[in-house]
């Protein structure tokens, strides 16, 4: 079976209820505030600082740090039409992929933007697609590849051939999920059954000898179970150090979680609405604001899911705990510290944009501030449970 829904045509400016758990905050706010942009998003995802999200035929590209569309560009053929079922950045060569679904299912399709030619082309038909990731450059699919909703679902091998014989690698039951794949070759999955929900790994060796043996298909008790989970999932996706990240839905308390290395997860927000897309940018695992979670939900702008400097924290005297040296400063300075063991920066300009992010473990590492145009920046430096700020000044 597949998640599918009928959407009414919704006039909504309002944003998706999403609280954010112990050190994550959400900025309800949608990334098109500054300019026009017509309807709400089916599909995202992320690459740096650029979101391309998918709205109708069109593919925006949006810069984060300033919310602002750089780019549209229409999709799909002059006569065709379709509800919008993924998008997914090709990270090494910077392609678009992008997948819609029909009523009925009979003419589902998916697009490619080459990047290099910078044109599109109708790549497969794939009944019940849900979404795409790449694995050694080959495109997997999950979804059901029929229009009978009885059939198993899975994650498919997609032809690109123009045949269609899309192969089965992994049969999955349930309803379909999102897929990634990690930069070895495993592939993670969260399942969405009525009971008894998991998230997934299947190895790089396992998918390795399904590929290389036509007849054979992966099980979903072949998978390693690195958690339960409460409800059906959604929508999951690795961040650029493989933290995973999943949503799942059960109407009642619908949540965005992390896998946390271990047998279980930690929540990272919550939401009363029906949570669908998920992207991630960053490592999730250092803890400053620009490594964030966008969400979508039906009807409403993107939402944004990212840490910040906790008002709870204390502000240090940064002259009794911190020294900054040199300041002013001409090409890099260096910070001194008491303890460095996990500790981050950021630098911005005076009117808060962002310049520099990076993590900063010993006092003899310096920090190249040699593009900077003269003047003055704020320094923020967390450390030890404690957040210390001053003014760094570039000749």
């Amino acid at each position: 079976m597949r998640k599918f829904f009928i959407l009414a045509v919704m006039v909504i400016f309002v944003y998706p209820g999403i609280d954010a758990q112990e050190n994550f905050l959400t900025a309800h706010k949608s990334l098109s505030t500054t300019v026009p942009i017509q309807g709400f998003y089916g599909a995202m995802d992320v690459i740096n600082d650029l979101m391309y999200a998918l709205d109708g035929d069109t593919v925006y590209t949006i810069d984060i740090e300033n919310a602002t569309v750089l780019n549209k560009m229409r999709v799909t053929d002059q006569d065709y039409s379709g509800f919008a079922a993924f998008l997914t950045i090709n990270q090494q060569n910077h392609d678009i992929w992008v997948g819609y679904t029909t009523i009925g299912n009979t003419d589902d399709r998916i697009y490619k933007y080459d990047s290099d030619q910078e044109i599109w082309s109708h790549k497969a038909t794939f009944p019940s697609n849900f979404d795409l990731a790449f694995r050694d450059g080959k495109a997997l699919v999950s979804g059901l590849n029929s229009t009978n909703f009885e059939d198993p679902n899975g994650i498919w091998l997609l032809d690109e051939s123009g045949a269609n014989e899309h192969r089965m690698l992994v049969k999955i039951a349930g309803y379909s999920a999102g897929l990634d794949i990690d930069k070895e070759g495993n592939v993670f999955y969260a399942t969405s059954m009525n009971s008894n929900n998991s998230l997934l790994k299947w190895s790089s060796s396992e998918l390795d000898a399904v590929l290389e043996s036509e007849n054979d298909t992966l099980k979903i008790e072949a998978a390693e179970v690195l958690a339960t989970l409460p409800a059906g999932a959604y929508d999951l996706d690795l961040d650029t150090t493989n933290n995973i990240i999943f949503n799942c839905n059960n109407f009642v308390e619908n949540f965005i979680g992390i896998w946390d290395g271990g047998s279980a997860y930690d929540t990272l927000a919550t939401s009363d609405q029906y949570i669908t897309r998920i992207t991630a940018r960053g490592d999730l695992s250092v803890k400053i604001p620009g490594n964030q979670v966008f969400a979508l939900a039906y009807g409403y702008y993107i939402s944004e899911v990212h840490f910040e400097i906790s008002s709870s924290l204390a502000l240090a005297n940064i002259n009794n705990e911190i020294k900054v040296y040199p300041n002013p400063v001409q090409d890099d300075f260096r910070i001194t510290s008491e303890n460095t063991n996990k500790a981050y920066l950021i630098l911005t300009d005076m009117n808060g944009r962002s310049i520099l992010k990076q993590e900063y473990l010993n006092s003899n590492e310096s920090v190249d501030v040699s593009f900077l145009v003269p003047g003055n920046y704020i320094l923020t430096f967390m450390n030890n449970g404690l957040v210390h700020k001053t003014i760094i000044q570039k000749k």
